[in-house]
């Protein structure tokens, strides 16, 4: 039968480059209005996913001798948090702006 075939693993740099791509896309979707304000919830739980898997990707990598990755990485938690409770504040409609999700889009894309 054989070995089974091995999954290749993707350059953390890679998938950063992805994450990032996927981020601006989203952010200047929100900004040129092609999302409209009935779909924010659903925009949010986009940033929620993309933030979540750039961390997931993170912590695999991360030199935990390096305190400034660990320091990086605990930024992008938080903005990972305010993701969630945005997301739920547009899913219950007690947010119905934009903007705070334009902003945590852009502080999160300078992390990447």
């Amino acid at each position: 039968m054989g070995a089974p075939a091995k999954t290749p693993q993707v350059p953390a740099s890679m998938l950063a480059s992805g994450q990032k791509a996927q981020m601006e896309g989203l952010l200047n979707s929100l900004e040129n209005g092609q999302i409209p304000n009935s779909d924010l919830a659903g925009a949010a739980q986009k940033a929620t996913s993309y933030i979540n898997e750039d961390i997931n990707s993170a912590e695999k990598t991360l030199d935990k001798a390096n305190s400034q990755d660990a320091k990086k990485l605990e930024g992008k938690k938080a903005l990972l948090k305010k993701a969630e409770v945005l997301a739920g504040k547009y899913s219950s409609g007690k947010e119905t702006k934009r903007d705070a999700l334009v902003e945590l889009l852009k502080q999160y894309i300078k992390t990447l």
